[in-house]
């Protein structure tokens, strides 16, 4: 080993600054080299076990939701979809005049799921579960089964509200249907093997969490349910600029035309077909006057 000291002049010599400035240089690469290395593989561990977690929280929801969905009967399985095609159905079709056979008023002692949306918003199963998911009681559903005595309940309360529900306790919303029904579908399995990270958890949550309450009550709802009221609103061609709100609220308070079935939902068939004016506000809905153009389509669907 050279034991010589070097003074500081000889020191500052290019030669020894080269010298130091490689073997530092030398050190640098090493220690950067092990440290990109090291977090490297601690990425790649990371990366590796994420995967290995997401794949079984994948298998896991997969399992839930097949072994809930081999509960469903066929009707059960089915039925939300079927109404969906119905509301699009009358939504889409040229009108062909009204239609009242016997068995309406039957079937309104049962049972039953409601469902209105404006007509622009069924266009596509997609958008009609969305709708669904607007949807909420009125006035209609409410004037149907108790007549004149909701007159003055129907126009104080505001849609959705609870003061509509007393009278109606029979009839559900569709959209109950289709929180319970729409996780045990073909489609939500898809979503769960395409979905990832974040997103895959998000729908494991969904349907744990629907499995617990919504499962159950549509199951209820499917197998009690004896009709649908499917209530359409169609467009005015004449719709004022909207200013606040919906449009959903714009075309409902507004003077439109009205399309209403009443389905039976075991045979799948509409029992009653009737389209009316409505001016826009409740009472054409809900007020006593005779002549109501509503209340004579909903005296019809109760004497069918």
């Amino acid at each position: 080993m050279d034991d010589r000291v070097f003074t500081l002049d000889e020191l500052d010599q290019p030669r020894w600054r080269q010298l130091v400035t490689r073997t530092f240089e030398s050190g640098a690469a090493r220690f950067m080299t092990g440290t990109l290395l090291a977090v490297g593989t601690m990425l790649a561990v990371t990366l590796v076990r994420g995967q290995v977690t997401e794949e079984r929280q994948r298998g896991v929801a997969l399992a839930e939701q097949a072994r809930a969905a081999a509960g469903l009967d066929p009707a059960e399985r089915t039925m939300a979809e079927h109404l969906d095609e119905q509301a699009m159905r009358l939504a889409r079709e040229p009108w062909a005049g009204d239609q009242v056979k016997p068995g309406g008023a039957a079937l309104l002692e049962q049972p039953g799921v409601y469902f209105r949306a404006v007509q622009t918003e069924v266009g596509d199963p997609a958008a009609t579960r969305v709708a669904a998911g607007l949807s909420v009681k009125d006035a209609i559903p409410l004037c149907l089964l108790r007549g004149r005595e909701a007159a003055e309940t129907a126009t104080a309360c505001a849609p959705g509200s609870a003061c509509l529900g007393q009278g109606t306790e029979q009839v559900a919303n569709l959209r109950q249907l289709h929180q319970g029904l729409d996780v045990l579908s073909a489609r939500w399995a898809d979503d769960l093997r395409q979905a990832d990270g974040m997103r895959l958890g998000a729908l494991h949550g969904t349907l744990r969490d629907r499995l617990t309450h919504a499962v159950p009550e549509a199951r209820r709802l499917a197998t009690s349910a004896r009709y649908a009221l499917l209530v359409i609103d169609e467009v005015p061609a004449d719709l004022p600029e909207q200013m606040w709100g919906s449009r959903r609220d714009l075309v409902q308070t507004s003077p439109h035309a009205v399309r209403m079935a009443l389905i039976d939902a075991r045979t799948g068939e509409p029992v009653a077909k009737i389209r009316r004016e409505l001016d826009g506000s409740a009472t054409p809905v809900v007020g006593p006057a005779a002549g109501s153009p509503v209340r004579a389509s909903i005296r019809a669907m109760r004497t069918a």
